[in-house]
């Protein structure tokens, strides 16, 4: 911010006291052979509201929250051709995309692009990503390479 608080473009910086929002990025977790996996987050930008434990976002409030993932994924086994990524809440899937790989070579990596949405959830829900390499016998990489992955949430209006 510069001196009058404000970010370029003149948007008013965050007040921290009163926002919700993460994002965080780096993961790399390895996608197995047909299995769901839940994503780790190891590298935070920033956690307003300190809601952010590494793998789970867990709701301060009721309240309308909205969640982007942002996932590439790289082949380390096989030549998977399917992906499935998720942004979830226990027993809810907020959103989910599948998406073919192109076969390797030329192109190694996948990406994809997820985002939830409004949703409404109460205080202490939690929300998480996943990944599944959906065939049998193949295994994929969560890249942090080229475009990398991220997941990132706020509050938009308490309820």
């Amino acid at each position: 911010t510069d001196s009058t608080n404000q970010f370029g473009f003149g948007i008013a910086a965050i007040n921290e006291q009163n926002t919700v929002a993460f994002r965080v990025g780096g993961c790399t977790n390895i996608l197995p052979n047909n299995t769901v996996t839940t994503l780790t987050w190891p590298a935070e930008t920033f956690d307003y509201g300190n809601c952010f434990n590494g793998t789970n976002f867990v709701a301060p409030c009721n309240g309308i929250y909205a969640f982007t993932m942002r996932g590439e994924a790289k082949q380390i086994a096989g030549t998977t051709t399917f992906m499935r990524f998720s942004i979830q809440s226990p027993g809810v899937v907020l959103h989910a995309i599948d998406y073919r790989i192109p076969p390797t070579p030329p192109y190694p990596y996948t990406y994809a692009s997820l985002h939830s949405g409004p949703v409404y959830l109460t205080n202490g829900a939690t929300v998480y990503c996943t990944g599944r390499s959906a065939d049998v016998g193949q295994t994929n990489q969560m890249s942090a390479d080229i475009v990398g992955s991220e997941f990132s949430g706020y509050l938009i209006h308490r309820k």
